[in-house]
Order: C-alpha cells, then sequence, then structure tokens
C-alpha cells in the first residue's frame, strides 16, 4: 500500500468535525484560523476536542492508550488483570466513544485549508472491526473472540488502516504512527524532556538557525546571553546563560517560564506546516509577561505556517492577547466549550473581531 504524504501546499485545518467522540455526539468547525483561542469551564469539552485533534492526525490505537495514560489511567497488567478478554479488551477503548456507545463509528473529518491549488479531505473512522475477531492465546477463561479495534484514514482515495488486538494476552498494535498533519500537544503536565530539546535545538544548529530561539526568547526574557548545548550528567541538554551567572545553567533551573516558551518554540519549529495545541497558556509564566509571550508565538509560528490551538482559565491571559490580536484580526478565531442542553458537549465559534470587541469590552467570555 502506497505511504499517505501530505499533500503539496497543506497549511492547516480549516474545516474540522467530530461524530461520536467522548462528550461530542456531533461537531463541525467551519474557518478555523492560525491562532485557535479555546475556553470553557471544567469538563466542557475543551481536552475532548484537542484529543479530537491529535487522535484525527495520529489515526492510531496506539495514540489512544498514550492519551489515556496522560488522562491518568492505567494499563491492565497482572497480578491485577491476568487475562485480557473480550469484555476487558472493549471497556479499555469504549471511553472514547459518545456515551460509551461503540456501536456507531467514531469519525473524524479534516479539511486543509491550501497555499495553493491543492486541498485535501482526511476522513478518520474507529471502530470495532466485528469480521476480524482473534481468540486471545493463552486466555482459559474465555476463547470469545476479541475485536480488534482499528482506525482507518482515507486521504486522495488511499487507505491507512492501524488496529489493537491481543496476542499471547497481551495487547498489540500494527500499522504506523504517521500524523497527518503533524502535529504536536502541550499541557501543564508536560515535563521538559531535555532529550527532545537537545535533539531539536541540534537540528537547528545543523541547519544555521542556532539563533532563532534565543532572538525569540529575548523578546520575553530580558538579558538572555546565550543558547548551548553541553552535558548535563553525562546527557546533552539545552543551557541558558543568564546575567551575573559565571556559568551556563539548564534551561529548567534558569527559569521555568523560561523552559516553557522554549518548549513551545522547539515544538513550533519541528512542527513546520502543522498544528501546536498549548494547554493552559498562562501555566507558569509571571502574568506580565504573557502579552509578550502571546506576541513571540504569533510571530514564530507564522513564518513556519503552524497552526495554533491555545487554551487557558484565565482572564489576565486572554485580556494579553489584545496587543497581539490588533489588527491581526482575521488570523484569531475564539472557540467557546461548554456543555449541551441536550446532553453531551457543544464547541461555539466566534470570529476574531468578536473576541477583540469582547476583550475591550470586559465581557465575560470564559
Amino acid at each position: 500500500m502506497p505511504s499517505l504524504l501530505r499533500p503539496k501546499g497543506y497549511r492547516m485545518i480549516k474545516d474540522f468535525s467530530v461524530e461520536n467522540f467522548r462528550c461530542f455526539r456531533s461537531l463541525e468547525l467551519k474557518d478555523l484560523k492560525r491562532v485557535n483561542v479555546v475556553v470553557g469551564q471544567n469538563a466542557s469539552g475543551k481536552s475532548a476536542l484537542g484529543e479530537a485533534i491529535y487522535l484525527a492526525a495520529w489515526s492510531s490505537p496506539n495514540v489512544a492508550q498514550r492519551i489515556r495514560l496522560e488522562r491518568g489511567r492505567l494499563v491492565p497488567q497482572a497480578p491485577a488483570v491476568i487475562y485480557w478478554n473480550k469484555k476487558l479488551f472493549e471497556e479499555y477503548w469504549d471511553d472514547l466513544f459518545y456515551n460509551f456507545d461503540s456501536r456507531e463509528r467514531i469519525r473524524f473529518t479534516i479539511h486543509d485549508q491550501p497555499s495553493d491549488e491543492v486541498s485535501a479531505t482526511y476522513l478518520v473512522d474507529a471502530f470495532y472491526d466485528r469480521h476480524r475477531g482473534t481468540t486471545s492465546m493463552g486466555n482459559l477463561l474465555s476463547l470469545e473472540p476479541v475485536t480488534p479495534f482499528v482506525f482507518e484514514r482515507t486521504v486522495g482515495g488511499m487507505l491507512r488502516r492501524n488496529a489493537a488486538t491481543v496476542v499471547d494476552n497481551k495487547l498489540s498494535f500494527s500499522g504506523d504512527n504517521l500524523a497527518l498533519p503533524s502535529v504536536a500537544t502541550i499541557t501543564p503536565l508536560s515535563a521538559f524532556d531535555q532529550a527532545s530539546a537537545a535533539e531539536a535545538f541540534s537540528d537547528l544548529v545543523k541547519s544555521d538557525q542556532r539563533d532563532v530561539i534565543q532572538k525569540s526568547l529575548a523578546t520575553v526574557f530580558d538579558g538572555i546571553e546565550g543558547l548551548d548545548l553541553a552535558l548535563d550528567a553525562t546527557l546533552a541538554a539545552l543551557f541558558a546563560k543568564v546575567p551575573k551567572v559565571q556559568q551556563h545553567m539548564p534551561i529548567g533551573l534558569a527559569s521555568s517560564g523560561m523552559a516553557k516558551l522554549v518548549h513551545i518554540l522547539l515544538n513550533i519549529t519541528k512542527s513546520l506546516n502543522g498544528v501546536v495545541m498549548i494547554d493552559e497558556l498562562e501555566n507558569g509564566i509571571y502574568y506580565r509577561l504573557l502579552p509578550q509571550v502571546w506576541k513571540c508565538i504569533y510571530d514564530f509560528a507564522g513564518p513556519r505556517n503552524v497552526q495554533l490551538f491555545v487554551s487557558t482559565h484565565s482572564w489576565e491571559c486572554l485580556k494579553a492577547a489584545q496587543s497581539t490580536l490588533g489588527g491581526n484580526e482575521h488570523d484569531f478565531t475564539l472557540l467557546q466549550a461548554r456543555k449541551s442542553p441536550e446532553g453531551g458537549c457543544e464547541v461555539k465559534r466566534f470570529e476574531g473581531l468578536n473576541l477583540a470587541a469582547a476583550l475591550e469590552q470586559n465581557l465575560e467570555i470564559r
């Protein structure tokens, strides 16, 4: 089967729809922009929206398991669980389906916005393939077939299939991991990964772009005199040179807020022509720096054709976006997640001009 490559001219997600996923019975978002600001109360669907975009891009049960772990849920294992039977296997995935009802498929649809005449629709289905049940080897309690959990993605008539099943009483994944579009997530629980940071910074050095991160950091944090790679406990790590300190120090030791912004910028460099999702932008950053942070990530993402989804609970963080929003309203949307009167959740979309007006008038939009 031919590999699915990102179509020429891919720029960003223009339209996105979801059916039968988590808290969304049906959701359709039109005309998304370069910067999509996501707000809403707890349990209103903000995280589920981010997961939907992430899963639609990766189209993989392996990634669905990663999301499970990030939500603090566990992977069954001996001796607590001895046998992966059909019941346990389906309970493991059923919370992905709206109202835990797996009789209908989960469906994601991405329509991209091209930079030339080429565009594409990405159609992703997640379902139990009831025609391909397999008996879990070593399962002495039940020989009832375990039904594979499948993600199928269709782009331009080409089909890609990733599946999870049970082999020798262990979860087994088939297929590949290829994100279309490329997508990265930054959550409040995301630890600063020095190995990934060092690798990404090394790539910038090789392409003669080592100064791009430092120059952007300097617009937010005064006095950054340099960034470089050095060994930290025998491993390559990213170090910063700060004023009045005689030697470079690991970036996280220099400042947790600085480390977060570096984390964001490096993920943007790795997600060219793709998507970066930032959950709770304000987390770990001093409120007076937030206007500069908004401008920094906006200016940094633009030339790299990176689309941003930025969530926040903070009014200060929203107000801090005003100076960047002004004159660039066409690049912004507001996505307001909330409980639906019919059950589940919904997301209302507002133009950047409406967001600017609401912030100017101090209207509560969270």
